[in-house]
């Protein structure tokens, strides 16, 4: 996700505290499709509340995150006429480290989630940097009178760009994201379920370029084991940059925790397919060529 893309939709919750959702049939009478949309969201997040679907969080968890991405890719670069311009080639990774506990609970969701961002490595993608603004901070995330309040932990203001970097938690005060897709992750075994851009974000992390809403994602139910939700994942991912554009084909296994909705385990890998045109001093040229990438995510407890 691109920095203002996370921006924009984070000040949208903040003001509604109504999480993204698919849109819905056409709005009527005075409500638009976006007030329609959010009321059918809020509408699934209490049925599942309600549910026994749905598995009440701890309070006091601990978890250790762990995600790495690269991406390796060589340019096949041409003129208008078609004529070879040059090839490129590029490597990109990703090595972070995050934990959460869960402070406060409510019923049947996380009132309070503490975010520590550790370590975090990284170089840039097509001139993109990876957004760094959160690295070695501490977060709380809590839901207060039914609006989010993001603080640091000496209750301390945090800056557009923290936010930016908090907006994968600002589900925080209702049920996951990924948990109200997957009905309390009792999906069964085999069933298909497509996602929307908040299904992308929750699932995948963020990564320099990507815009969640043009991934598309499809996951296939392994059924539940020990607590949690397995998935076979197929994700396209698009990484842009201007008017150059990386394709990611990922494919995976995934493990969803029925508690908390954390992404306990994920390890997609597959092929990069460039596309588009670059902009060099030779002038703005075709791009094609090849390339493979992963990404990888894994809590310990």
């Amino acid at each position: 996700m691109t920095r203002a893309t996370a921006s924009v939709w984070l000040v949208g919750f903040l003001m509604g505290c109504g999480g993204a959702a698919p849109a819905g049939g056409a709005a009527t009478g005075g409500e638009s499709s976006g007030e329609s949309a959010e009321s059918a969201q809020r509408q699934r997040e209490d049925a599942l509340v309600q549910s026994p679907k749905l598995l009440a969080p701890v309070k006091g968890t601990k978890a250790a995150e762990s995600r790495f991405a690269s991406i390796d890719f060589q340019l096949t670069l041409s003129r208008e006429d078609g004529a070879p311009a040059g090839i490129q080639s590029a490597s990109w990774s990703l090595d972070e480290k995050r934990s959460y506990e869960v402070v406060d609970v409510s019923g049947k969701v996380i009132r309070e989630l503490r975010v520590t961002f550790g370590a975090r490595e990284g170089n840039a993608l097509l001139g993109l940097e990876p957004h760094a603004a959160t690295s070695g901070q501490s977060f709380v995330v809590a839901a207060k009178a039914g609006k989010l309040s993001l603080t640091k932990p000496d209750g301390g203001s945090v800056s557009i760009n923290e936010e930016a970097g908090l907006s994968e938690y600002a589900w925080t005060g209702k049920p996951s994201p990924l948990l109200v897709w997957l009905d309390g992750g009792t999906v069964p075994s085999g069933e298909k379920r497509s996602g929307e851009a908040e299904h992308a974000r929750a699932l995948i992390g963020e990564l320099p370029g990507v815009d969640p809403k043009k991934t598309k994602l499809e996951v296939t139910s392994k059924g539940e084991s020990q607590g949690a939700l397995g998935l076979d994942v197929h994700a396209i991912v698009l990484v842009e940059s201007g008017p150059t554009i990386l394709e990611l084909d990922l494919t995976g296994p995934a493990q969803i925790d029925r508690k908390t909705g954390f992404v306990t385990e994920l390890s997609l890998t597959g092929s990069v397919k460039p596309r588009g045109k670059m902009d060099t001093k030779k002038g703005l040229l075709a791009v094609s060529g090849s390339g493979k990438a992963e990404v990888r995510r894994r809590i310990e407890w």
